[in-house]
């Protein structure tokens, strides 16, 4: 008997429709591609704005990943010299592999704000002219001159100005301006790899615990893609789950389901049997 499982395999092995589960025609998840994309890449230094679209620009069925065993440790001589060595292996040693419905290499189109980051300027001056230790301390925003004096065996104003040169600089960061969402220049396509698992039950620990199985191997074994905005991904690749959406009911709603899957960062797709 053909379950869940199978059909919905042959179902989204194919990536427009993969593409289309993933982002609905006129109801992109933007929140939820968001989260996505924050699970593979540093977004400290951007704002996304908004999503316009995903497209599936590869797919692969069942990819298995086999998990590492790491083994460190140290190798030490002390003759004829000391010489200490740190030592790393990583071994596969025949345990089972974790299976990888479907591998999905997905494009997010954004509109995204990026920080400008850079210097405007910076300038630099001696500082000498101070006559009292409360002159010395307003010219600086953060510093414990207290501490400073007692770390240095310092006390008077005097054995201050002798004992160092002191120059102080003043840094203005590039400001952004005003953010346009219109303009072609904010718009960013993010690529990542997207790991599918398809559930053919409602064992939400059990999936829970596959996907992070599926994140951790994929750590060890696995690099993550390269993006010109976003620079190397801290994870190699992105999960969702798939789960049916004929078993949903009563506690046990869509948006349960997705609550709970988003706190571990990890996509929650239903898919109704054809």
């Amino acid at each position: 008997m053909v379950g869940f499982a199978d059909r919905a395999l042959l179902e989204l092995a194919d990536p427009a429709r993969l593409q289309a589960l993933i982002a609905p025609p006129g109801a992109v998840p933007a929140a939820d591609l968001t989260m996505l994309l924050g699970s593979v890449y540093d977004l400290d230094h951007v704002r996304v704005d908004g999503i316009t679209g995903v497209t599936v620009s590869g797919l692969e069925a069942q990819v298995p990943l086999y998990p590492v065993r790491s083994h460190r440790g140290s190798w030490t001589r002390n003759h004829p010299e000391y010489l200490t060595t740190d030592l790393a292996v990583d071994t596969r040693d025949g345990a089972e592999p974790v299976w990888v419905d479907l591998l999905a290499r997905v494009v997010v189109h954004t509109v995204t704000e990026v920080d400008p980051g850079g210097i405007e300027s910076a300038v630099s001056r001696g500082l000498d002219d101070f006559a009292t230790l409360d002159e010395f301390r307003a010219q600086f925003r953060f510093i414990d001159l207290d501490a400073f004096l007692a770390r240095h065996r310092l006390s008077t104003v005097e054995d201050l100005r002798e004992a160092y040169e002191y120059l102080r600089t003043e840094v203005r960061f590039r400001a952004a301006g005003p953010f346009d969402p219109a303009d072609p220049a904010n718009a960013h396509d993010i690529e990542a790899d997207l790991a599918l698992l398809i559930r053919p039950d409602l064992e939400l620990t059990a999936a829970m615990r596959a996907a992070v199985s599926v994140r951790t191997i994929a750590a060890q074994t696995r690099t993550g893609p390269k993006d010109p905005l976003l620079g190397r991904a801290v994870s190699p690749l992105a999960v969702a789950v798939v789960v049916d959406g004929s078993a949903l009911g009563g506690v046990v709603t869509a948006a349960a389901v997705r609550s709970l899957f988003a706190r571990g960062r990890v996509l929650s797709l239903v898919a109704d049997p054809p």
